[in-house]
């Protein structure tokens, strides 16, 4: 992820409190690191990102994902210019084992993409778990991708599922969303 956005004049990484070596690698590239203790609240660390970032542009990648050329030569083309937006959308690849998914929970992310390149004061980061970007400003769309790499096994990916699930459950039950035998029988299906 950071070298793909070396590009960029800045580079935050918001880290949450790792023991691995992520903050000296990120260090070692050049990154400002930031320990922020994430709480299960996703939204906030990108608004705690946000909040730091100097500059009046701001890219959002998440750490398995990465910026292909052809997107880095895009933004900065955008940015060069004189902005017609306030956030840009830009669509995601979600690569599983080698095969790009295009269809199923995913179709979103690669058709339309997620509001990503935002200009500071546009708006603010909302929801604990699958944060989104509000605004009242128009948005752009970019045309490349970036690449998403979410799983290296089914171990992973279970693990995963479980925990955002979790983390999804206790916020909709927060929010007063309660869940019907209904729901519970047909949701599943439709959404697979």
């Amino acid at each position: 992820a950071v070298k793909s956005a070396l590009f960029c004049d800045e580079i935050i990484v918001i880290d949450d409190n790792s023991t691995d070596k992520t903050v000296s690698i990120a260090e070692k590239l050049g990154c400002i690191v930031y320990k922020h203790a994430l709480e299960n609240n996703f939204s906030k660390q990108r608004n705690f990102g946000l909040e730091k970032a100097k500059s009046d542009w701001v890219l959002f990648l998440d750490a398995d994902e990465e910026l292909s050329i052809n997107l880095q030569k895009e933004i900065k083309d955008v940015l060069a210019g004189k902005p017609v937006q306030s956030v840009y959308h830009i669509k995601r690849a979600d690569k599983f084992w080698g095969t790009i998914l295009k269809h199923g929970e995913v179709k979103k992310a690669y058709t339309e993409g997620f509001i990503r390149l935002i200009k500071k004061g546009s708006g603010t980061w909302v929801n604990d778990v699958h944060e989104e970007f509000k605004t009242k400003e128009s948005s752009g769309k970019l045309e490349n991708y970036i690449s998403h790499y979410p799983h290296e096994n089914i171990t992973g990916f279970i693990q995963s599922v479980n925990y955002y699930s979790t983390l999804r459950s206790r916020e909709l039950f927060k929010n007063g969303t309660r869940a019907s035998t209904v729901s519970i029988v047909f949701y599943p299906l439709f959404k697979f």
